[in-house]
């Protein structure tokens, strides 16, 4: 007996130092005994009401170490009263009806895994409670969530939204109602996709939510080409270190937006305060719905330009927030450290200090004053996880309503059996849950989705000053994956525009992107395009060649078409011809009608007045042929040339002959056989007939065999194209296929001693030239003009340089020029032959052959041989010069030196 007194005495002992370390230090979270509304059947709850925890004796000589919960957040203690509010509201039956007590059981835990699951056990001992509501972040309900699965108890979370709590395998028992992480990654990334930023920043605290959700959020901004410049996750805890090099990082990057994924757990006023001492420029920062309600406190650094924030779309609770701000209830608030906080925020912004809230004898006028500072308070420290935490609750017990009315055979147990609501197992709770489907108090229809999950609704946050106190106001919205911005204009950016979020400025038209090696693409240079090539886009790829009848101009930004270079009609220099052929034309007319009109005078008849004119009519359609050599020439026209050319002289020539002819005839005609003179002149038009034909006769077997064709050279300038008139040159095209024939009749290693080889060769004209000949003897003078020589392998291509893309523009061109010279041998074998030579030769003549890395062995030790051969090189010369014994000496040392360092290597 006296031993249970001595106990009883030392353990209300324990309880009297415990209450004075509390109130002294705080409070001590182990899993303390919250509020507790007695019921028929409970509902528990796990709430922690401070942002961080402490651990503390961590040596083990005087116990386990014990934690402490620090720095009060008033959003966690809003949640928890949501809770309670909730069932108070059901028991009242003022929106739904059950016919029994509910109850409600809460634990309240520091925020930390180890508290968490310690809260979770308590509860889940309470045989009474049938399921919790937990508001527990991601990173405890991690591990909540095993337990409460074990155990075959439904859980609903309020605030995790971890994508690891989708496995079904593990958290069997786990609902949800806040959206996941990947709903808000991808609305992240559509805010960057909307506001056209390419080049941002993603920061993460090193937990299960940061983690997770930066890497989804990543993943869905690689999907829309966004590039990121730094990937950095941050220790909620301790990490001062990893946090100031992450700073001393950013500040030397030149990144305006940065995509923060936190919970409130971080510390973020040593991460801005350290940011300012470290001088980093204001940013704008993109928050999370981890810290997005809270992120207008964070304005008075200058390191925060603005904040962008997104957080879950919630609905109104005004009768909680009167219930919570009646005097009486705050005055009798089991929390202390609600009741603390408020104190400093009526005596900080409502000037009511000196302990005003726990006076027992306040006037109505002071009374009333508190409630309106405590609406203004609890208004200002509500967030959608009240909400979200109140209609969890109101699920639960819809749940409990639909067992309760469940008729036998439509129950959704196996067989169509019906729990019963006076003995019901916590299992069979879970079903039931799985298929709620009611409305609110809002009028908005509540159910889970197949992840157990509600319909992503969120919210988009932006600053906005009133009486120099920063509010988040909405300016957008985002529900069924459709992002709406309100008014751009109204969006605070804090340095006055948008940010550019680039990683380069734009290309301008005229110039090429060229990614820079190991960066990613939204990191690139300007080069302007090279050679025939333009751009005329913004950021262009790369740049488009021209073709054969354009050129670029100086800008790169324009295709212009090139000029071709001949006469044409409306030119000064054609003007000039047409004038002189004319004038010329006219001269040879009036001089044949001067010699018609003196055909009888002597000196008329002496020069043959029939040649003469002849002569004349020839020289006036000389003077017609400028005509043909103004404008484009045609095939046809440069067949007619090819015959036409020189006929003029020929016949003009012939003309002389005939004259000469006559005249030797007429001096040598004897006195005795006179011949006539007629007989003369007779003969000399034969003879200007025959020189003519002949003339005729050998331009057109010449034009046949080698058809003459139109001829645009694109490559003699960049301008202009000269067009002229070129016979083709089919001999050369045949004996090279000719020769290729060859060549594969002694690779096959045929016995025949004769073979016929027939070669196509179709000039631009059209006309087709067979040749076919017998080439038994070239093949043998072939044999011993071309030995055989040993086959080398092709160098291998420097495929390094196929990323440049200017490169590639020009290997295009190149193989173009190369593949449109081409002979039309009928040997299938030799044509895929030529075409690949002639993309080897182009790949070749543009990047180039590949370069070895490995070193030639010389070059690499020449640092330590090249001066000891040189002294060996000075020795012996001075031997030779001077062949004495010292001399000798000094020569035998050196290669000596020379072979030790070879020996060496």
């Amino acid at each position: 007996m006296a031993t249970f007194i001595c106990a009883m005495i030392g353990f209300f002992q324990l309880l009297i130092t415990v209450h004075l370390y509390i109130s002294v230090n705080g409070a001590i979270c182990s899993s303390n005994v919250g509020m507790t509304i007695e019921g028929n059947i409970s509902i528990g709850g796990i709430f922690p009401l401070h942002e961080r925890s402490e651990v503390f004796s961590t040596s083990w000589t005087s116990g386990p170490p014990k934690e402490k919960c620090v720095d009060f957040h008033p959003p966690y203690f809003m949640a928890a009263a949501a809770a309670r509010f909730a069932v108070k509201e059901i028991r009242e039956k003022k929106y739904i009806d059950l016919g029994f007590e509910l109850g409600y059981v809460e634990q309240e835990f520091c925020n930390s895994p180890v508290s968490a699951a310690s809260a979770t056990l308590n509860l889940i001992s309470n045989a009474n409670v049938k399921a919790i509501v937990s508001g527990a972040l991601s990173s405890s309900m991690i591990t909540i969530g095993p337990i409460v699965a074990h155990h075959a108890i439904a859980t609903v979370a309020t605030w995790a939204t971890s994508e690891r709590l989708t496995d079904s395998n593990i958290y069997r028992t786990l609902f949800r109602t806040v959206p996941g992480d990947q709903s808000q990654s991808l609305l992240l990334a559509e805010i960057a996709k909307y506001f056209e930023w390419e080049w941002v920043g993603a920061v993460g605290t090193d937990d299960a939510y940061g983690r997770d959700g930066l890497r989804m959020f990543i993943n869905k901004l690689k999907e829309r080409n966004i590039c990121v410049a730094f990937e950095t996750y941050l220790q909620v805890t301790g990490g001062k270190d990893e946090m100031d090099l992450f700073l001393n990082q950013l500040n030397d990057s030149s990144v305006d937006v940065i995509f923060f994924f936190s919970t409130v757990d971080l510390d973020f006023r040593y991460f801005f305060q350290k940011a300012d001492d470290i001088g980093i420029s204001p940013r704008l920062w993109i928050a999370s719905d981890g810290w997005a309600d809270r992120a207008g406190q964070f304005y008075e650094y200058k390191s925060v330009a603005s904040v962008l924030g997104v957080t879950i779309a919630d609905k109104p609770l005004p009768d909680m927030l009167v219930h919570l701000a009646d005097y009486t209830r705050i005055q009798q608030s089991s929390r202390k450290s609600f009741r603390e906080n408020f104190e400093e925020w009526i005596c900080e912004h409502e000037n009511l200090c000196n302990d005003t809230l726990c006076k027992k004898n306040n006037n109505q006028n002071t009374i009333h004053k508190i409630e309106i500072a405590a609406r203004k308070y609890l208004n200002k420290a509500i967030n959608y996880e009240a909400y979200t935490t109140y209609i969890a609750v109101y699920a639960i017990a819809q749940a409990l309503k639909d067992i309760e009315l469940c008729e036998d055979r439509k129950g959704l147990l196996a067989d169509g059996k019906c729990p019963s609501i006076r003995n019901l197992k916590r299992w069979q709770l879970v079903t039931y849950l799985d298929n709620v489907n009611f409305t609110d108090n809002n009028g908005s229809i509540f159910n889970f989705l197949e992840n157990r999950q509600i319909e992503p609704s969120y919210v988009v946050l932006n600053s906005k000053k009133n009486n120099r106190i920063v509010e988040m106001v909405k300016v957008g919205s985002y529900k069924h994956k459709e992002l709406k911005i309100f008014d751009n204009l109204s969006i605070y950016w804090g340095t006055g525009t948008k940010p550019l979020a680039i990683c380069n400025a734009n290309c301008k038209p005229g110039t090429r992107r060229h990614y820079i090696e190991n960066e990613q693409t939204c990191c690139f240079k300007c080069i302007e395009c090279s050679g025939n090539t333009i751009s005329n886009t913004q950021n262009a790829d790369k740049c488009e060649v021209c073709g054969n009848d354009k050129y670029a101009d100086v800008n790169r930004t324009t295709c212009l078409k090139k000029i071709p270079d001949v006469f044409l009609w409306g030119e000064i220099i054609s003007v000039i011809f047409c004038l002189i052929s004319v004038v010329g034309s006219l001269a040879t007319v009036v001089v044949t009608c001067i010699f018609y009109r003196h055909r009888e005078t002597p000196v008329v008849k002496a020069s043959s007045l029939s040649h003469s004119f002849v002569l004349a009519f020839v020289l006036l359609l000389s003077f017609q042929m400028v005509y043909f050599y103004i404008g484009i020439p045609t095939d046809n026209m440069c067949k007619v040339l090819s015959v036409l050319d020189g006929l003029n002289l020929t016949i003009i020539l012939g003309i002389f002959c005939a004259k000469l002819y006559v005249i030797v005839k007429i001096f040598n005609n004897k006195q005795r056989f006179k011949i006539p003179i007629a007989t003369f002149y007779r003969y000399s038009w034969i003879l200007v007939v025959v020189i003519t034909a002949i003339h005729l006769a050998f331009k057109i077997i010449h034009e046949t065999i080698y058809p003459s064709h139109a001829v645009r050279d694109y490559n003699n300038s960049l301008t202009i194209i000269p067009v002229f008139c070129r016979e083709t040159d089919v001999d050369k095209n045949t004996k090279e296929c000719l020769s290729k024939n060859i060549r594969e009749r002694r690779n096959n290693k045929t016995n025949k001693r004769t073979r016929t080889y027939e070669c196509n060769s179709t000039p631009s004209g059209g006309d087709t030239v067979q040749f076919v000949r017998q080439t038994t003897l070239w093949s043998a003078v072939a044999k011993k003009q071309r030995p055989k020589t040993k086959h080398h392998p092709r160098r291998k291509i420097n495929v390094k340089k196929i990323r440049d893309t200017g490169k590639c523009a020009k290997f295009e061109h190149q193989l173009a020029n190369n593949l449109a010279i081409q002979d039309d041998c009928k040997n299938i074998k030799e044509y895929w032959g030529k075409k690949k030579t002639a993309i080897y030769d182009s790949a070749i003549q543009v990047f180039g052959k590949k370069i070895k890395n490995n070193k030639d062995w010389f070059e690499e030790k020449s640092e330590k041989l090249l001066p000891v051969i040189e002294k060996k090189r000075t020795a012996l010369l001075a031997y030779k010069t001077h062949a004495t014994r010292h001399n000798l000496a000094s020569l035998r040392l050196a290669r000596a030196v020379v072979q030790r360092v070879l020996g060496g290597t």
